[in-house]
């Protein structure tokens, strides 16, 4: 649990503590987040956000930390988490992972679920960086990315259609083309001539 305070303080404060090593570092790559989730969704069965950690002269006894965390209260969201080619050492039923690769460089594919219990934006932050053997953060190795999920009470359809065709949603005519429509969730009435 250390960890996660360390990192919580480190990304609040952003005032790193030196490294002991040179050309330590991790960067976080291809994240990968839904830009909207249905409510029921994302307060039940969680949504899939994945990124690549990519790390650099992990010296003996330190780990890879990660997180999804809120950027308004730093906490890691409740979840989980997997990570390959190594498994996470330490999960607590949060979008937290320690993870104690063989090598001293290489990459970590991680796969969070992360629960959005609430109809809301939500303004998230997947951070990673090294720990030292007492799960102490090296603050010079942490790397974030800023993303966001919309959850709200509607499901989005997408029609496509030629452009010399119109469909009809619940009696409503649609442009030709593509459009999204948000709808409530439910039996709807979709027609294509």
């Amino acid at each position: 649990m250390s960890f996660l305070c360390g990192l919580i303080l480190l990304v609040c404060l952003m005032s790193f503590v030196p490294s002991a090593h040179a050309n330590q570092f991790t960067r976080i790559l291809n994240l990968v987040a839904p830009a909207h989730a249905p409510q029921q969704v994302a307060s039940a069965q969680g949504v899939i956000v994945t990124f690549t950690i990519s790390y650099n002269n992990l010296m003996q006894g330190e780990s890879v930390a990660s997180a999804i965390i809120t950027t308004q209260s730093s906490t890691p969201l409740e979840g989980g988490v997997e990570s390959n080619p190594d498994s996470c050492l330490l999960t607590n039923q949060n979008a937290s992972c320690i993870v104690r690769p063989h090598s001293s460089s290489g990459t970590e594919s991680m796969t969070f679920v992360i629960i959005l219990p609430s109809s809301q934006q939500y303004n998230l932050q997947a951070v990673a960086g090294f720990v030292n053997s007492s799960q102490h953060l090296i603050g010079s190795t942490v790397s974030s990315v800023n993303f966001n999920i919309n959850v709200d009470s509607n499901v989005l359809l997408t029609i496509s259609v030629p452009n010399s065709v119109t469909s009809s949603v619940d009696g409503s005519n649609q442009s030709s083309g593509t459009v999204t429509i948000p709808l409530q969730p439910g039996i709807h009435e979709i027609s294509v001539p």
